[in-house]
């Protein structure tokens, strides 16, 4: 006995996406976005001040150990501005010699307060004068603080 099989075919679903799956799609992600914003741009603008706060620190580590190490026969210091440190050889800021400056840029516009510029002394490392470093970006700062010997706290 034959039993006849009876075959059916399927119409052919198109594969892809339709428009209105698309556009849900793309609105879902910008609603995702617009939401996110908010929640890390304060993380954004924290992380800011302490990479600006890190690099000056390593500024003025960098500068004692040159004065420590009489490098070139001076003394070396920093100068913080909005835009970023200057690491300069010299008593002064004003009265450096400017072959070897080196700039380090700040990622964001950073507003400085308090000291601004510290010079070391030839072979001890002290600074001759102690003060602090404030760096702030919108309401968040961040406070360097560099005492008559020399030690950098933050």
């Amino acid at each position: 006995m034959c039993v006849n099989q009876i075959k059916i075919k399927m119409p052919i679903k198109p594969k892809g996406f339709t428009l209105i799956e698309v556009l849900l799609s793309v609105a879902l992600i910008a609603v995702l976005f617009g939401i996110s914003i908010p929640v890390f741009s304060p993380a954004l603008l924290k992380n800011d001040l302490e990479s600006s706060a890190d690099l000056t620190v390593q500024s003025l580590r960098r500068a004692q150990v040159l004065s420590q190490a009489v490098q070139n026969d001076s003394q070396w210091g920093i100068k913080v501005q909005n835009y970023g440190v200057v690491l300069f050889r010299g008593n002064s800021f004003s009265d450096r010699d400017t072959a070897f400056d080196e700039f380090t840029d700040f990622p964001t516009n950073i507003d400085i307060n308090d000291t601004d510029e510290f010079v070391f002394e030839k072979l001890t490392g002290r600074t001759t004068g102690p003060g602090n470093i404030t760096l702030t970006l919108k309401e968040y700062s961040k406070i360097i603080s560099v005492n008559s010997m020399g030690a950098v706290e933050y």
